[in-house]
């Protein structure tokens, strides 16, 4: 009876340790959206996709109908209000894509986060509002209305309006007159930990970009209730190591410093290099949330100039390595292709070319 208590108590034990290092690590996101669900102009279930001004086909889409060029982190499915595609550019618009209710009861710290790119266009201007269901109303806790020149990371601390209600929600609102359009991904209504620091984008180089010398610069958040005062940048190059960055400053609770530089790289145009970043010992200590610390992604110099498919020493081995790169890394200036005789049994899709007119 004695050993079978003690086993018992052991087993209760172990189950505890369980439970809550699953609950210290585990992403504390209480909605993340990718829109991968939504198709066409179908949102994802439980949310809305309402036009309060302007004419049927003015609404947010799922499916890039103007073939945009959104760079990474944004990928795959996204949101996208295309006003230069498919608006009327004689009427004004004003489009909202409203998210579902979203159960924030269990924290009084709340954070939103979005990647997102802004073209306005002539009179264009977006904002950001939130809602607890009660008593705020529809509040504004940003807007935009310059040109965001690539794919931007935003983190937004709204402890106050909507921490501890359990029917928020959000909502993305597009003004205009038929010209520019705005593309989000990567949605995010967040409970902070203690000590959450978070690598949030490569913020450069982005393609397309010119060959050569380029800052590796970062943009780092800190999705924890501890102000981070530092911590340690580590990256490499082709899986070959390269020198710690070490940041110090003072990051609180919602905040992002961006374009963190790293170190550097000589780019050779069209050739790929495996770009990997994580950080690590946010304040000299473990981090409570260790899964948003890496990113990694393949980054190519743009192309700009003449270059060979196929036989000795190619540029290109085939028109696949060709046309992979075109797409993925886009163009700087004219661009000749020069094929070999060879034998090319290949199916290619050239998509819009980024940095092309």
């Amino acid at each position: 009876m004695r050993l079978y208590n003690v086993l018992s108590k052991k087993l209760i034990t172990l189950l505890v340790l369980c439970f809550t290092s699953i609950a210290l690590f585990s992403q504390n996101s209480i909605l993340n959206e990718d829109f991968s669900s939504a198709t066409g102009t179908t949102p994802p279930a439980g949310w809305t996709n309402n036009t309060v001004d302007g004419e049927a086909q003015d609404l947010w889409h799922f499916d890039n109908p103007g073939g945009r060029v959104v760079n990474y982190p944004a990928t795959g499915t996204m949101a996208i209000l295309d006003a230069a595609n498919y608006s009327n550019d004689s009427m004004p618009e004003e489009v909202i894509l409203e998210s579902r209710y979203v159960e924030c009861s269990g924290s009084n710290d709340i954070l939103i986060m979005f990647h997102h790119w802004f073209v306005p266009n002539d009179s264009a201007s977006v904002s950001v509002e939130v809602n607890n269901g009660i008593n705020s109303g529809w509040v504004e806790v940003a807007q935009f209305t310059d040109s965001i020149g690539n794919v931007d990371y935003e983190v937004i601390n709204v402890s106050s309006i909507i921490g501890g209600y359990s029917d928020a929600r959000v909502r993305f609102i597009w003004k205009s007159n038929g010209r520019g359009w705005w593309a989000i991904d990567n949605f995010k209504v967040y409970a902070p930990l203690a000590l959450d620091a978070a690598l949030e984008n490569i913020s450069n180089p982005k393609m397309p970009f010119e060959s050569g010398t380029h800052d590796i610069k970062v943009d780092v958040s800190n999705l924890g209730i501890d102000t981070i005062t530092s911590l340690l940048l580590n990256w490499e190059l082709n899986g070959v190591v390269q020198t710690s960055f070490n940041w110090t400053g003072s990051l609180p609770l919602g905040q992002v410093t961006k374009d963190v530089a790293i170190g550097f790289h000589n780019f050779v145009d069209g050739k790929k290099v495996n770009l990997r970043v994580w950080l690590s010992d946010p304040n000299g200590e473990l981090d409570d949330n260790p899964q948003n610390n890496e990113l990694q992604t393949n980054i190519y110099g743009s192309l700009n100039g003449t270059y060979t498919i196929g036989g000795t020493s190619p540029d290109f081995i085939n028109f696949t390595e060709a046309v992979t790169v075109l797409n993925t890394a886009g163009i700087v200036g004219p661009v000749d292709f020069l094929v070999r005789d060879g034998y090319y049994d290949e199916q290619i899709v050239i998509g819009k070319i980024n940095g092309s007119s």
